[in-house]
């Protein structure tokens, strides 16, 4: 069950979303990339956009959910912090 603060906080990350993700968008039109990484990179944001919101949806389901929010979280984290290792050797 959701109370007042929990729905306001889910609308304000809502909103955060949005306005990251928009404004990454903004970005490939006011500094143009060629054709090819155009698409890739909007491809990268709408993938980035569905794993935010799927993360955001499961962490205000609560319960299990919850807990598997963050299992997912930490193995987001680990896995970015070996793959800067990774790519710097």
């Amino acid at each position: 069950m959701n109370t007042s603060r929990e729905q306001s906080m889910k609308n304000l990350l809502m909103l955060f979303g949005i306005l990251l993700i928009g404004g990454s968008a903004l970005t490939a039109l006011t500094n143009p990339l060629p054709p090819n990484e155009q698409i890739e990179f909007l491809l990268f944001l709408a993938i980035i956009a569905g794993i935010y919101y799927l993360l955001l949806g499961l962490y205000f389901l609560g319960g299990l959910w919850r807990r598997l929010f963050f299992i997912l979280l930490l193995t987001a984290g680990i896995m970015c912090i070996l793959m800067s290792f990774y790519l710097a050797v």
